[in-house]
């Protein structure tokens, strides 16, 4: 068996986006940015898709600014 397992911690970019399907489903876009300073200054901007996210996550997804773990 694979596992590959990512952790990201940061910042939200921009407000975080929900979507509904027709079919049902539904998802959460973020644009997390992370910061390293070790070896060199570095910035990301990593998009997270969750599909069918817990209705709990719905109800607040984030806003601009606020820190995530994805």
């Amino acid at each position: 068996m694979d596992l590959n397992l990512i952790v990201l911690c940061g910042r939200l970019a921009v407000d975080a986006e929900t979507r509904f399907f027709e079919s049902g489903a539904r998802l959460i876009r973020f644009l997390v940015v992370t910061r390293v300073d070790h070896p060199r200054r570095r910035t990301d901007v990593i998009p997270v898709t969750l599909w069918d996210p817990s209705d709990a996550l719905l109800g607040d997804p984030g806003l601009k600014g606020d820190r995530v773990w994805v």
